[in-house]
């Protein structure tokens, strides 16, 4: 299912032809059961360099192939798309480059010994090619997508192939559903107790490191115009975002109950499964 979703996807968009895009799915496969491949993983890494690798190409073929000037006049809503498309797949091209991950001299006290982190300069230093420039992952995150299109829902949209990060979509993202995309992006990211829950019992709701991080992205859509009492404008408005994806007794407890806010730990290793859901 998935790979047909993503054949349809790309046919339609006119960025390859059918012949060109068979040839490659062809290979893909071919890859993706090559024995040393199998040979030389672990159960869970089996399946993340399998679902990887083909997800890799499906997404680089529609995104990394579009042209500046076919982009330049792409809507609003498939810019986005064709930009976090391009950071997931990139992201996991990252991964499967450096797999299996080894910790660092410094990184590994810190961080888990097959975290993102552990790969030097993974977001500031690694170029790719997209659209005929070369780019990093910070840069397509803090200089196209964030500063570029008032849409804070990328940050559950972003995949960084840790645990702590939103799940990747087995599909890609296209402008004609990213609305829809990503509010099911957004339930999916709070139904996972590792990112959102609430404990009555303590006073206490817990929020992702994300909403710590970039709170203040949401801001300019977000903002309530009351409720939410004793927090600051940004847990106001992470809140205000979080209950519109809740429960009616869950959302009026945001806005009304007496309750403080800590922050999850982020888990640092590498996520191995992708999202069930598409």
């Amino acid at each position: 299912m998935f790979m047909a979703t993503v054949y349809e996807w790309l046919i339609q968009s006119g960025y390859v032809s059918a012949g060109v895009l068979a040839a490659l799915f062809v290979a893909l496969f071919a890859l993706e059961r090559a024995f040393p491949l199998r040979k030389r993983t672990r159960p869970f890494s089996r399946r993340l360099l399998a679902n990887s690798v083909i997800t890799v190409v499906a997404f680089t073929i529609g995104a990394l192939m579009v042209q500046p000037a076919a982009a330049a006049v792409m809507s609003w809503p498939a810019k986005v798309a064709l930009w976090t498309n391009a950071y997931n797949a990139l992201t996991l091209k990252a991964i499967i480059d450096h797999y299996p991950i080894k910790p660092g001299l410094i990184s590994g006290i810190a961080y888990p010994d097959d975290s993102i982190r552990q790969i030097p300069g993974v977001w500031d230093r690694l170029e790719f090619l997209v659209m005929d420039r070369r780019v990093t992952l910070n840069e397509i995150e803090h200089e196209i997508l964030r500063p570029q299109f008032n849409e804070p829902r990328i940050h559950v949209a972003l995949g960084c192939a840790a645990m702590g990060c939103p799940p990747l979509r087995p599909e890609p993202f296209t402008g004609e559903r990213l609305d829809e995309q990503l509010d099911d992006q957004t339930r999916r990211f709070l139904g996972n107790p590792r990112q959102f829950r609430i404990d009555r019992e303590r006073g206490v709701v817990y929020l992702s490191s994300i909403f710590q991080w970039f709170g203040e992205d949401f801001i300019p859509t977000y903002a309530p115009q009351e409720g939410f009492a004793g927090h600051s404008d940004k847990e106001r408005t992470s809140l205000n975002f979080v209950s519109g994806y809740l429960p009616p007794e869950q959302a009026e407890y945001l806005r009304t109950g007496d309750y403080r806010i800590e922050y999850l730990d982020y888990d640092w290793s590498l996520n191995e499964q992708f999202s069930g859901g598409g």
